[in-house]
């Protein structure tokens, strides 16, 4: 985790931190697919900051990102970099945004705007 946070803890609101940082998982939605799993674990890093991992496990990737600003109200945007195997997911960028229900809308794009996902997530129990 160390080195991919970006965005500090002060500039979130205390109830968004603690909409965020858990331990996600839910079933993705993409046109033209099956849906597929992630699971994503967002923590708060010892500098005060917020790190995301990515967890594909149907489609047997996973990625690392860091919080950016978002570009729209309410919404928090992370960045994400396929670490391994590069063949079955690209990079791309995603925001969250907390609901009322206790989930967390997970809408995911390439950085070009195209092949655009999205899920809702619920939290899920650390293992």
């Amino acid at each position: 985790w160390a080195g991919v946070a970006v965005l500090r803890a002060s500039e979130l609101s205390a109830v968004a931190s603690a909409c965020l940082v858990w331990l996600w998982t839910g079933p993705v939605l993409q046109p033209g697919f099956e849906p597929y799993a992630v699971v994503m674990r967002i923590r708060e890093t010892a500098g005060g900051g917020y790190a995301v991992m990515t967890d594909y496990p149907d489609l047997r990737c996973s990625g690392e990102g860091e919080a950016i600003p978002a570009s729209t109200a309410g919404g928090f945007r992370f960045t994400e970099r396929i670490q391994e195997p590069r063949r079955t997911c690209i990079d791309g960028e995603f925001e969250v945004r907390c609901r009322a229900d206790g989930g967390l809308e997970w809408r995911w794009s390439r950085r070009t705007g195209q092949e655009t996902a999205e899920a809702v997530l619920y939290r899920a129990t650390p293992d």
